[in-house]
């Protein structure tokens, strides 16, 4: 992604204006007539209208536009402003055949081969070994802490094609889906009266993405499994028709279509719309183009520095530094994935412990933990980065009034823990006050009183029934 600028000539000269890729701004140089500068200044407009307060948008694009509008210099006199606005005209045409934001341009494409094979035998085997080996393996980690999941990037990675990393005739050999395109006999097989390709030739990249969608959408670990674990474990309720494999399947089974029909019915203003970005689902599409277009080249990048690496080069040089981060703290020193090295200068000090640890403390520690499952939300944009971030210290500060003044008798427990006590700090067992039916027992609640908590816990709740009023 590159800033591009033009002259009195429409040709392309040094860094600025139009943030686009050099194909982008060539197919819109070949469209340029069909964008009048009328038409152009109406799809700005509008364009203005709905983006001005967004966040995703490019806020330097934003002012150019302005400019463009309501300047009137450049309305009495565009021969002084002839490259703002053949520029604009560009703008125009990318933001209608297109996507506006240039984070989603530099991801997607908007052409489509038709030709290309998409549901073939070999992607609906790999799909569906993805859902079932990824969500078994995402299910028996689900209750680890920290816990480990293999995500849809990992199938990504597995079903790739071969590609040269290192520019040079050593290739990255691809276990699954070149494997197939191999091995696979030709022909055709029918589903419901419609004929697809058996084996149809190179893997491609619609296989691959397809793979990828159904591995986001069946590898992940169902939220009524908790219920079921609270129902069915001895710890808490230790109900034994909670065991039933029927129970577990209509119940998980319920949960997700109603979630499913929920989404489908939110598609038309949470998906359609063009405004509508999903960050992280770019990453995913970012990858797959890198896996079968690996553009070469130098690229301009952060701190004004050029860049000559391929993405796939920079993927996995990116993945190996990710491993070596996450093996070696919980291989090697477990103690890094939470690294209270503040508390550790004085052991004993248990004001000190509550500041800067971890595990029942407020965790005021610029280095807290080593350990790459810790670090995955980086990958969200940075204003989303920076709105976490405010919000934890805000409500540091509410967890800290609370606990210290002592509100709800919460000085005599953990300032951070998500569990229940009892009023002697004990642990809270819920079946002390469960009669025979597994229900409420006033009497038994009587004499076993009711639970505490901690102050973030307290917390915790306060903004949940904040954040549902704000919504009604």
């Amino acid at each position: 992604m590159s800033w591009l600028q033009y002259d009195t000539g429409t040709k392309l000269t040094k860094p600025s204006n139009v943030r686009a890729t050099r194909a982008e701004i060539d197919l819109a140089e070949s469209q340029i007539d069909t964008m009048p500068v009328e038409r152009a200044r109406k799809i700005l407009t509008n364009l203005v209208l709905m983006h001005q307060h967004d966040q995703n948008f490019d806020m330097d694009t934003l002012e150019r536009i302005k400019t463009f509008l309501h300047d009137e210099d450049v309305q009495n006199n565009p021969n002084d402003h002839e490259a703002l606005i053949h520029a604009m005209r560009i703008e125009a045409l990318l933001v209608t055949n297109n996507s506006p934001y240039a984070m989603v341009r530099g991801c997607v494409d908007v052409t489509d081969d038709m030709d290309m094979p998409s549901i073939t035998f070999r992607m609906l085997l790999l799909g569906i070994l993805a859902c079932g080996i990824g969500s078994a393996i995402n299910q028996i980690f689900s209750i680890r802490y920290p816990g480990i999941s293999l995500d849809s990037s990992s199938v990504q990675l597995l079903a790739c094609e071969p590609i040269s990393v290192w520019s040079s005739p050593n290739t990255i050999s691809d276990p699954a889906g070149k494997f197939l395109a191999r091995i696979l006999p030709a022909g055709q097989f029918t589903i419901f009266g419609k004929t697809f390709p058996f084996n149809p030739g190179p893997w491609n990249r619609k296989e691959h993405m397809l793979v990828t969608i159904m591995a986001m959408a069946g590898m992940g670990s169902p939220y009524i499994t908790n219920i079921i674990f609270v129902q069915a474990m001895p710890k808490w309720y230790g109900e034994t028709w909670a065991k039933n494999v029927g129970y577990q399947m209509l119940n998980t089974l319920g949960c997700n279509f109603a979630g499913i029909g929920i989404a489908g019915l939110c598609r038309t203003f949470l998906v359609h719309p063009s405004y509508c970005v999903w960050p992280g689902s770019l990453g995913t599409l970012a990858l797959n183009r890198g896996f079968h277009q690996d553009e070469p080249g130098a690229v301009p990048g952060p701190r004004k520095k050029i860049y000559s690496w391929s993405r796939m080069k920079l993927f996995y040089v990116s993945f190996i530094a990710m491993f070596i981060s996450f093996w070696l703290p919980n291989t090697f020193f477990t103690r890094l994935t939470f690294f209270n090295w503040i508390a550790w200068i004085n052991p004993n000090n248990a004001e000190l412990s509550r500041w800067t640890s971890t595990y029942n403390g407020i965790d005021l520690n610029p280095f807290p933990s080593l350990d790459w499952n810790h670090a995955f939300s980086i990958s969200t944009p940075a204003f989303a980065v920076n709105n976490g971030f405010l919000g934890a210290f805000i409500s540091l500060w509410v967890i800290v009034g609370v606990y210290y003044t002592n509100a709800y008798n919460t000085g005599y427990l953990p300032m951070m823990s998500n569990g229940t006590f009892t009023n002697k700090a004990k642990s809270y067992n819920v079946k002390e006050i469960l009669g025979d039916n597994m229900r409420l027992d006033p009497k038994k609640f009587q004499a076993y009183l009711e639970p505490y908590m901690a102050a973030s816990n307290i917390a915790n709740y306060l903004f949940f029934f904040a954040k549902y009023t704000a919504g009604e």
